[in-house]
């Protein structure tokens, strides 16, 4: 199986100049943990999941040590690391590193990827350009395919 038999072609490209709080939304309306960041040439460069926003917003310390999350507990410091961290733009917290397939890779080299990765959205490249994603949702459609699964 390849991945031209199983990527999502609806992509919620997003700019790496709008806020953090501006891509959240858009994740949140599009249903989306993950989606590709264009610059202003419309170039890929970079991706942002929601474990990107939710690493700005942890301490270092507490991403280290939950119990030492649990221990410093205070009332709205959530929040308060939140409303730090909306502003910023997307290009501050962003991935540039990133696992890149084409339609023409095997799905088992993406699945071996997922599992060496914390990151589960890949862009689907042609040409240079960003032409679709494939995330958990479509490597479930591939399991669901080879195990002879239908909807």
């Amino acid at each position: 199986m390849l991945v031209k038999d199983i990527y999502n072609k609806h992509l919620i490209p997003i700019s790496e100049d709008i806020t953090i709080k501006e891509a959240l939304a858009l994740m949140i309306k599009s249903h989306f943990n993950g989606v590709v960041v264009l610059n202003h040439k419309e170039e890929l460069v970079g991706i942002l999941c929601i474990q990107d926003i939710v690493a700005s917003i942890v301490p270092i310390e507490m991403q280290e040590n939950v119990n030492l999350a649990e221990a410093m507990y205070k009332e709205h410091f959530f929040q308060d690391m939140c409303a730090k961290v909306k502003n910023k733009k997307v290009k501050d917290i962003m991935r540039k590193e990133f696992f890149k397939v084409t339609l023409a890779m095997s799905v088992m080299a993406v699945a071996a990827e997922f599992l060496n990765t914390d990151l589960f959205v890949f862009p689907v490249m042609e040409e240079n350009k960003v032409i679709g994603i494939v995330t958990r949702s479509e490597l479930k459609k591939a399991l669901a395919l080879g195990m002879e699964i239908t909807p």
